[in-house]
Parts: C-alpha cells; structure tokens; sequence
C-alpha cells in the first residue's frame, strides 16, 4: 500500500510541475493587454494549489506514522447518495449525517482535509481563531439571508 501512495504522490507532483506549462498555452487568448493580469492570477492560482496539494501530502504521511489502524477499518454496506441537484440529495444527507451509527463528510472537509491529521489541524485552528470569527458569521449570515431561506 505505501507504494501506491508513493506512486500518487509522484504523479501529483508531476502534474503540479507541468500544469503552468498548460496554464501559458492559455495566457494570450484573452489579448495581449490581459497577459500581465493573467500570469498573476494563474502564477497565483498555481501556487496556492501548490501549497494545498503539499499540506495535503504532509497529512498523509502523518497519518502514516500516527493514525495507522485506519487501514484496518472495514466498511460495511455503504450508503451513497446520488442525484440531480434540487433533488433533496442534500437534506438527505444531512438527516443521515445526525445518526451517530453512519459517518458523513462535509464540504470542508473534502476539500481541505483529506486526511486524519488535517482535520485536527483545522480544528484546532479554527477553536483558536473561533472568537474573532464568530462576529464575521453573524455578519454575513445577516448579508446572506435571501440565500440562506433558499439554501442553508
């Protein structure tokens, strides 16, 4: 198993390394004028993705050396829920997700955490800084009404 996520971990490398080569094919079909904000916007991009694809791999490996039973967890008879957007996919979910029996991700932590270890480091960042902000959630929920009556 662990050269599996060798191999990975190359192959996401590699693909880091050559996206700008990908990303310069795409700078000037917007003009010639635009090139200078575009290879800011695109040299940005691709570091940051750089950056969340290497915390990524950390937590991996720090899942390896920490949290090695995870391997040894057998799923048995999984649900998945599929459909059409608007379709009650997601309060499904979310009904599902309140039985302490059955196990859910969320948004965040697909998209930030893929391991174990991030997502105690996000937590424990996010008590840390949940003082400062909290009035930032109240603020925008009051901005974000209409959207929340539709989708909260």
């Amino acid at each position: 198993m662990g050269s599996v996520l060798i191999k990975a971990f190359i192959l996401s490398l590699f693909e880091w390394l050559i996206f700008p080569g990908r990303l310069v094919v795409a700078i000037p079909q917007a003009g010639w004028k635009n090139v200078p904000r575009r290879l800011l916007i695109f040299g940005s991009a691709w570091l940051v993705m750089g950056i969340l694809n290497a915390i990524h791999w950390l937590g991996f490996a720090l899942d390896e050396i920490f949290f090695r039973n995870y391997r040894h967890i057998q799923i048995i008879q999984p649900l998945f829920i599929l459909g059409v957007p608007r379709s009650g996919t997601t309060f499904l979910q979310r009904v599902l997700a309140q039985d302490s029996n059955l196990t859910s991700l969320t948004l965040w932590e697909c998209l930030l955490a893929p391991s174990i270890s991030e997502r105690y480091c996000w937590r424990s960042i996010g008590r840390l800084f949940s003082p400062f902000i909290k009035p930032l959630i109240r603020w925008g929920s009051k901005n974000t009404e209409a959207f929340n009556a539709i989708h909260p």
